[in-house]
């Protein structure tokens, strides 16, 4: 049975989001880098929650004094975390429901398409994303978002696909919030 891999190695994925991200900063008060991390199945299992959260970059808080953490699925572009992650910087103009309409300048248009390129890699290639937004006190709030990276298989003999649980990816920023 020849197997045909559709999805992208954790390797090579790993480092197509470390080159999309390496030119974004997450737009805030103080533009923040994006941070990529790694996980394998092993150390996070099948659904990534809160507590693997708190785990993985959160390790010297006690697990029964959970963090103060708010999420939202991320997985199309309808969803809240897709929303709040992204808000409006895919745009190279902005409608507003109140019918305000902004048109972005070419800096800013340019970022646009290094967040799109981002957007796709995300939605083309992850599942179980999830958003999160952690509160450490302050203004400063840090922002997750993670996904899972499927191994997906083709067989030329049968055009069957086949599709198994994967190695995790998240995202990590800064936000400032008043």
């Amino acid at each position: 049975m020849p197997l045909q891999r559709l999805s992208p190695e954790p390797t090579t994925f790993l480092q197509s989001l470390e080159t999309v991200t390496a030119t974004l900063l997450y737009p805030s008060e103080s533009d923040e880098p994006i941070t990529v991390h790694h996980f394998t199945l092993k150390q996070v299992g099948e659904r990534f929650s809160t507590s693997d959260l708190q785990k993985l970059f959160f390790p010297d808080q006690a697990p029964d004094e959970p963090i103060d953490a708010e999420w939202a699925i991320l997985e199309r572009l309808d969803t809240n975390g897709y929303q709040y992650f992204f808000k409006h910087y895919l745009d190279k103009i902005t409608q507003f429901a109140h019918g305000e309409i902004v048109y972005w300048e070419p800096a800013y248009r340019e970022q646009a398409t290094k967040w799109r390129v981002l957007r796709d890699l995300l939605l083309d290639n992850l599942i179980h994303q999830r958003w999160f937004k952690v509160n450490t006190g302050g203004v400063r709030k840090r922002i997750y978002v993670a996904g899972q990276l499927p191994q997906i298989d083709f067989d030329t003999d049968t055009n069957g696909i086949t599709a198994q649980a994967g190695d995790w990816f998240v995202l990590s920023t800064v936000s400032i919030e008043s």
